[in-house]
């Protein structure tokens, strides 16, 4: 039977049979093979990228790895939903409903990966982006430590003062993919480790502040003692590349559940990983240890104070933005262009989630996964606009989008024309960034209205306090305030 068939309330799901039904789902044939294609794929794009300098060649290898990312997504979105219907049916994942937890005490009880909950993570730092903070680059590997230079850490910690500054007002909780299976299948490791440990495991919906209020925590699961205690923390990951786990729990991961342990007082905490392959493992991480688990680096105390220090700066920050706005070339670049776009009160409330919307559709097409080199987005970007995005627009809206097609590769150049020549029958058009837009003004016959699309995000996504405005004429208040 073929693994989309399989339907769980077929299937009866118990204790005793939970882990063998999980491990066949997990290792059906279908789901190795699309893991294995995809892999192959990848491996033979990334050859090409190093060894090509046809831009065909590598657009074509990308578009293989595209297509097989997206079946294997189907599939490993599917077992992820039958893994969790199956821990559901077995149903012995405790709740942990108390007020505090080791040293720690509950400052929010919302719904994960809602606005709140993302807005009460902004009161301090978590454990998911602790190790760049620290300064460890992500090639980093237990007893191989790479470090950052200080001007690399300098912009992860501006980045950091950013995201606490900015306000959310929108969550994207996207319904397939990498994220969503993490979330689906996390009930099913957590039931496949109670049951193959013989733990107790409980869950919490509540967000956590260690006696240090820069620690900011969310727990997968919580290990119980026999009597009901709290006595250590299950942490749930999944991955596609196995052989990053070779030496053990990866620096970012070893970094967030010390960090986790040192809120709480605990003495270890188990990480539960599913591999792509099907083969899951359990890797103990103890409190003392170091963060790369050998003597080349130190228990994670030792870190505290240059992470409070930098804290500090964020906490300046969050009541000084104009600050901000003057330390961070992201955020100041584009002003010029956002009062451009802004003469004539040509913007209209529903284009903020006309551009929104769009931009969500062709990221989609733009890369194979969610890392990808631009020698893939550009021809690319420029086939789905004319044959989808121009189409679709053009018909359905007064100010049709107009994306990243002009800085287009040699052997696509007939191409740049003809969508030029379309450009000029619009009325008004959205360039996708300030590469586009200036040439754009440069060409005669173009639509009299020209929008910057990128300036105009930078103006509602990026400004610190605040990701959304309500209004335009809002939208030209802020702007006013800016320039004086």
């Amino acid at each position: 039977m073929k693994i989309m068939d399989i339907y769980n309330p077929k299937i009866e799901v118990t204790k005793e049979n939970f882990v063998e039904y999980l491990d066949a789902v997990s290792r059906h044939p279908d789901v190795i093979n699309a893991h294995r294609k995809w892999e192959d794929l990848d491996q033979e794009w990334k050859d090409i990228t190093k060894h090509s300098n046809d831009d065909i060649e590598i657009m074509l290898a990308a578009t293989k790895v595209r297509i097989a990312k997206e079946e294997k997504d189907a599939i490993f979105d599917h077992i992820s939903r039958l893994a969790e219907e199956a821990s559901e049916k077995v149903n012995i994942i405790e709740e942990y409903n108390k007020e505090t937890i080791g040293k720690c005490s509950a400052i929010a009880d919302v719904e994960e990966l809602s606005v709140a909950w993302h807005e009460t993570r902004k009161k301090g730092i978590g454990g998911s982006s602790l190790s760049e903070l620290l300064g460890f680059h992500w090639k980093s590997r237990p007893g191989n430590m790479v470090y950052m230079d200080e001007q690399e850490l300098d912009a992860h910690w501006l980045k950091t003062s950013i995201e606490k500054c900015t306000s959310v007002e929108h969550v994207y909780n996207p319904d397939s993919g990498v994220l969503y299976r993490g979330h689906k299948v996390e009930p099913a490791l957590i039931t496949r480790y109670a049951l193959t440990h013989n733990k107790r495991v409980a869950v919490s919906k509540a967000t956590w502040q260690g006696e240090d209020d820069v620690q900011v925590i969310n727990l997968d699961g919580i290990i119980l003692d026999d009597n009901g205690d709290p006595e250590g923390i299950l942490e749930c990951k999944t991955s596609s590349r196995e052989w990053t786990w070779q030496d053990g729990v990866p620096i970012h991961y070893r970094c967030q559940v010390l960090w986790y342990l040192r809120a709480l007082g605990f003495k270890y905490a188990d990480v539960a990983v599913k591999f792509d392959t099907g083969v899951f493992e359990v890797y103990r991480v103890y409190a003392n240890e170091t963060v790369d688990g050998t003597e080349d680096t130190y228990p994670i105390e030792h870190y505290v104070p240059q992470l409070m220090e930098r804290w500090e700066e964020v906490l300046f920050f969050k009541n000084n933005h104009k600050e901000l706005w003057g330390e961070s070339n992201l955020l100041n670049k584009e002003l010029d262009m956002i009062a451009q776009i802004s003469l004539g009160d040509i913007l209209e409330e529903s284009d903020i989630k006309i551009l929104t919307d769009a931009d969500a559709f062709l990221l989609s097409f733009k890369a194979p996964y969610e890392r990808m080199d631009k020698c893939f987005t550009k021809p690319v970007s420029a086939q789905i606009q004319i044959n989808r995005e121009i189409n679709q627009y053009y018909s359905q809206r007064s100010q049709p989008i107009f994306y990243d097609t002009l800085d287009i590769m040699d052997s696509l150049q007939p191409f740049k024309g003809d969508m030029l020549d379309l450009v000029e029958e619009l009325n008004s058009v959205i360039a996708i960034d300030t590469a586009t837009y200036k040439e754009l003004i440069q060409y005669d016959d173009m639509p009299e209205e020209i929008i910057n699309a990128s300036a105009l995000r930078r103006a509602v996504d990026v400004e610190p306090g605040r990701s959304d405005f309500t209004s335009i004429e809002e939208f030209h208040n802020w702007l006013k305030e800016k320039e004086k």
